[in-house]
């Protein structure tokens, strides 16, 4: 009798995880990108391979950006850290109902994007803007303390002027014309 409890109990657990696991990655796919032809985890939606080709083009600016820094910052810690930890293959889309923009698991290991307008029929995002996010992400990925302290708002300054110098992104002045993204409006920057 106990044994046929554990099972139960065990069954019950996995199939659990499973109703879990499928309902929060159902919507997402993997869509190969005629960028780079790399698979890329996205929303199954209409225009999934610009969403693929979209996270292609981020990755190769921010692989730039970090491959630039090692050559030319490579004796500089942070930039050490950040080589060490940026993953550029694990970069997807988020799920339509995350709470959340954007985020990185684990300092780099991944690297989740909102690509979509909350507010205008899931609309892609402007490359540029999404680029501003990504930088800010991997401002993460490169500081040490949690969260958006000095440390963390310094080595996004530091990236952001490095993007801009090698035309990874283009400078956008957020104060004079705010930007929506994903539910937020981006109205400041570090370079302000």
């Amino acid at each position: 009798m106990n044994d046929f409890v554990q099972i139960v109990i065990i069954s019950i657990l996995v199939i659990s995880l499973y109703i879990y696991y499928e309902s929060k990655y159902s919507e997402l796919e993997y869509v190969k990108s005629t960028v780079d032809n790399h698979l890329y985890l996205v929303r199954n939606r209409e225009d999934k391979l610009e969403a693929a080709n979209m996270l292609a083009n981020i990755k190769k600016k921010l692989t730039k950006l970090v491959n630039i820094l090692e050559m030319t910052e490579g004796n500089n810690e942070n930039v050490q850290r950040l080589v060490i930890k940026f993953n550029p293959r694990r970069i997807s889309e988020s799920i339509s109902s995350s709470n959340t923009t954007s985020y990185s698991i684990n300092k780099g290991e991944q690297i989740v994007f909102c690509l979509r307008s909350k507010s205008n029929n899931e609309k892609l995002v402007k490359l540029n803007t999404v680029m501003f996010v990504a930088i800010h992400e991997l401002a993460h990925v490169m500081t040490i303390s949690v969260g958006h302290t000095k440390e963390f708002w310094d080595n996004m300054k530091y990236l952001l002027k490095h993007a801009i110098k090698h035309n990874i992104y283009k400078k956008q002045d957020f104060q004079k014309k705010p930007e929506k993204y994903c539910g937020i409006t981006i109205t400041d920057s570090p370079l302000d």
